[in-house]
């Protein structure tokens, strides 16, 4: 996901450059726009717009990966730690089976909360790509 962000990120700073450029010429006077051109100057707040709900998405995206980062890497240490404390009390091999497998990592955490948290957020940018790509069409 985090290269998808990257990639529209910088098509919508392309955009944005065209856009802009387009703008300076028209006041110059240099460029006479048609009907198109006008159009699509019309839209550069909206890309300005979708520039930042981008950077602010990448921003959630990159805390909540280290947050799940952090939650795996405690969830591997409790594991570990109740493989070692099973072998100690020479547990068989079915019992630590049994062990591990009643263990999940909500149960370790209590993050049942933030997973759907991360579930709605990738819910809102499956969105809003796909109110990109319907813009990028009209543009």
């Amino acid at each position: 996901m985090e290269t998808a962000l990257e990639h529209k990120l910088r098509n919508l700073k392309k955009r944005e450059l065209r856009l802009q450029q387009l703008k300076t010429d028209k006041e110059s006077g240099a460029l006479k726009l048609d009907s198109k051109q006008i159009e699509a100057l019309s839209k550069l707040d909206e890309v300005k717009l979708q520039i930042a709900s981008i950077e602010d998405l990448q921003k959630v995206n990159a805390k909540q990966m280290k947050d799940f980062k952090k939650a795996l890497k405690t969830y591997e240490r409790q594991l570990i730690k109740t493989l070692k404390d099973a072998r100690s009390q020479n547990s068989t091999p079915s019992e630590l089976t049994e062990s591990v497998q009643s263990q999940t990592p909500d149960d370790l955490l209590g993050k049942k909360e933030e997973v759907e948290g991360v579930k709605e957020n990738v819910a809102v940018v499956t969105i809003l790509k796909k109110e990109i790509v319907k813009e990028e069409v009209l543009v």
